[in-house]
């Protein structure tokens, strides 16, 4: 199991009226990640807010393609709660922001997709995701949410179609690679925080 923890700066990432109300240091998310491959967990928590606010994502991943109804065991009222949505790489829409044409599945020069491709596709690995989200704020609980839900949602429309679409670079890679890889990572995020113009994506 590899455990990881990291610091997410968002006060320039989410809408001015959050934060006008929220306190100093509530944009700086805390996450840790536990990755046991096929299973890995993911929670994010800010100090300032304790119980009141968290991130839950528990991954299960599994050959097939979506055929497991509850992969992660829920029963009871978590099973009723539950709202299934389905990610295609391929036929979801996207942000005119966000689109790039090197990490479009459709234009892929080492194995394009097409529309029908989760049905013509010999092997598929399904990444089955719980996301559980708490953000307790009378008034404006809801909003915020439904928002984060849609920010998640974006991330990994467009965090599964580079990766698919960078297969290429990475398949032959050894752990001692990836390893390396997370250290400078790690290392130009730090440098482009301090000194570099921000980046990312901003929640809507």
């Amino acid at each position: 199991c590899q455990y990881t923890h990291k610091v997410i700066y968002l006060a320039t990432k989410v809408p001015a009226f959050i934060r006008m109300l929220a306190p100093s240091g509530s944009f700086e998310v805390h996450e840790w990640c536990w990755n046991a491959h096929p299973t890995i967990g993911t929670l994010y928590r800010n100090t300032n807010w304790k119980d009141a606010f968290f991130i839950e994502i528990t991954t299960v991943n599994k050959p097939g393609n979506a055929d497991i109804e509850n992969v992660h065991n829920l029963t009871g009222q978590r099973l009723a709660k539950r709202e299934l949505d389905k990610i295609d790489i391929v036929n979801d829409s996207i942000d005119p922001a966000d689109y790039k044409e090197e990490y479009d599945p459709k234009k892929y020069d080492h194995g394009a997709l097409n529309e029908n491709w989760q049905e013509s596709s010999p092997t598929m690995m399904t990444s089955y995701k719980l996301v559980q989200v708490k953000f307790k704020w009378f008034g404006l609980q809801s909003k915020v949410e439904a928002m984060i839900i849609r920010g998640i949602r974006r991330l990994l429309v467009n965090f599964f179609r580079q990766l698919y679409c960078t297969q290429h670079t990475w398949r032959s890679l050894t752990m001692s690679d990836i390893r390396a890889m997370e250290v400078q990572v790690k290392k130009e995020l730090d440098e482009t925080r301090n000194e570099g113009e921000v980046q990312g994506m901003a929640l809507k």
